[in-house]
C-alpha cells in the first residue's frame, strides 16, 4: 500500500473535490473537521474520506491557496486512478510555481514542494532564500532546510525537472511568434550587442555576432497560424549536455554535437515544434537561448560555429 500526497489544483472548489471522492467510493470521515469556522465559506481547512482501509486527509490553507490530498493505505494501481480523476500538480508545475513574480504563489509552491518532499526543486528553494519579501525568505529557509534532511536529490530527476519547468516557461516566449503578434514577439528575441560573449566561447564570439547581426538584418520568417489549433512541442537542455547522447540532447538537429564545444556550458538552449492539426511532424525550429532574465534567438548556430552538417532552416 502507497502514502503519498497530492497537490490539487488551486482552483478546484471543495465541494467539487467532494463529489469525485464520493464517486470514487470514499465516504466522508464526520469526525474529521476544522476546529475553527471557515475563512472561506464552503471551503473547510481541514477533512478526511475513508474507503476500505484506505484514508484520505485534505488540508487546505486559503492564506495561499495550497489544497493537499494526503493519501493512505491505497495501492499503486488506484493512487494512479485517483490521480487521473483529480486535477493535481505535477513536480515540474510545483517548480513553476517558484520562478513566479507573486510572492503568493512561490509560497504557495514553497509549501507544496514541502508536502511533495521534492528534492529535485532544492536549486529552485535555495536562491529564494534571498528574496525580497520576508516571509518567503523564511519559508524558503525552512523548506529547504526540510528537503536537505531527506538525503541529496537524484542529479538525473533535478536536471530533468527543472528543464520541464523551462520548457513551460518558454511556451510562453514562443507561441506568440506564429500568432498575430508574431513581428513583435520575433523582434524581441533579436541577440543584444552583449548577448553573444554569454553565449558563445570567447574565441568565436566576433564570429558569431558577425553572421547573426547578418542575418537579423532579414530575420528568420515564421508562418501565422490558427490560435487554438497548433500543439506547441518545447525541449531544452543546458549546452553542457548537447555535445554527447542523452535524453535531453536527442530533440536537438545533429548539429549541436559539433557547435556545443563553443558554447558556454550553463546556457539553456531550445528547439521546438509547431504541429498544426493534420501535418504530422509539424515545423521544427531550434536555437533559442534563456540569458538570465532574457531569450535570445541564434537560428541554426551550428551552421556558423563548429563543423556540422549543414541542415535545412527548418525540418519538417
Amino acid at each position: 500500500m502507497t502514502a503519498a500526497s497530492l497537490i490539487l489544483d488551486a482552483d478546484l472548489p471543495f465541494a467539487t473535490l467532494a463529489d469525485r471522492l464520493s464517486a470514487f467510493g470514499f465516504t466522508r470521515d464526520s469526525d474529521t473537521r476544522p476546529a475553527t469556522p471557515d475563512t472561506l465559506p464552503g471551503e473547510p481547512e481541514l477533512a478526511a474520506w475513508r474507503r476500505e482501509g484506505a484514508r484520505l486527509t485534505y488540508t487546505f490553507n486559503p492564506a495561499v491557496q495550497l489544497r493537499v490530498l494526503a493519501v493512505d493505505g491505497l495501492a499503486p494501481r488506484e493512487l494512479a486512478a485517483l490521480g487521473a480523476r483529480l486535477p493535481a500538480l505535477d513536480t515540474a508545475a510545483v517548480g513553476e510555481l517558484l520562478t513566479r513574480a507573486a510572492p503568493r504563489e512561490i509560497l504557495r509552491g514553497l509549501y507544496a514542494a514541502r508536502a511533495l518532499d521534492a528534492r529535485e526543486l532544492v536549486l529552485l528553494v535555495a536562491p529564494l532564500q534571498a528574496h525580497a519579501d520576508a516571509l518567503v525568505r523564511r519559508t524558503a529557509e525552512g523548506t529547504l532546510a526540510t528537503l536537505q534532511a531527506g538525503g541529496p536529490p537524484d542529479a538525473r530527476a533535478q536536471g530533468l525537472v527543472t528543464m520541464q519547468i523551462l520548457c513551460r516557461r518558454a511556451v510562453a516566449v514562443l507561441a506568440p511568434l506564429v500568432g498575430p503578434d508574431g513581428d513583435a514577439a520575433l523582434r524581441a528575441l533579436r541577440p543584444g550587442a552583449d548577448d553573444y560573449a554569454r553565449v558563445f566561447r570567447a574565441d568565436v564570439v566576433d564570429r558569431a555576432r558577425e553572421a547573426f547581426e547578418r542575418l537579423w538584418r532579414d530575420p528568420p520568417m515564421l508562418e501565422t497560424l490558427a490560435s487554438g489549433e497548433t500543439t506547441l512541442e518545447v525541449h531544452a537542455a543546458p549546452a553542457g549536455m548537447l555535445g554527447e547522447d542523452n535524453e535531453l540532447s536527442r530533440a536537438f538537429p545533429g548539429g549541436y554535437r559539433a557547435l556545443a564545444p563553443f558554447l558556454i556550458s550553463d546556457r539553456v538552449w531550445f528547439t521546438w515544434r509547431y504541429r498544426p492539426p493534420g501535418q504530422g511532424a509539424g515545423v521544427r525550429y531550434d536555437g533559442v537561448v534563456m540569458i538570465d532574465d532574457r531569450w535570445a534567438w541564434f537560428p541554426k548556430a551550428y551552421r556558423v560555429v563548429g563543423e556540422a552538417p549543414g541542415e535545412s532552416a527548418r525540418d519538417s
